[in-house]
């Protein structure tokens, strides 16, 4: 699976998808990332509901940002980076994206 054309394309289908913006992001991430952990996978789909819902309020014929599909981009990538990892993952906040690892003692 080409996970950056896919990533990309991530703007377009979670507008068409049904739902809640969280329902959205879950679908997302369950047609396209099916062979994860439920943790894992509720950790992606937080992250792009983060960067995605504000489509919903977009004016009309405002299309998707060339930017957001480089935010969708740089989130898939880290999250695939921290679960390679075995990373654990913190709140959206300061990180954009969502994911980090987290420091050990």
């Amino acid at each position: 699976m080409d996970h950056v054309a896919t990533a990309r394309q991530l703007p377009e289908e979670f507008l068409e998808a049904p739902g809640t913006p969280v329902q959205k992001a879950l679908l997302l991430v369950y047609r396209h990332w099916t062979n994860y952990p439920p943790a894992e996978v509720h950790a992606l789909a937080h992250a792009l509901e983060a960067l995605l819902e504000p489509l919903l309020h977009a004016r009309p014929g405002s299309g998707v940002p060339p930017s957001l599909r480089q935010e969708c981009e740089r989130a898939v990538q880290s999250w695939e980076v921290q679960v390679a990892r075995g990373g654990k993952y913190v709140e959206a906040g300061p990180h954009r994206d969502g994911f980090t690892q987290k420091r050990r003692p």
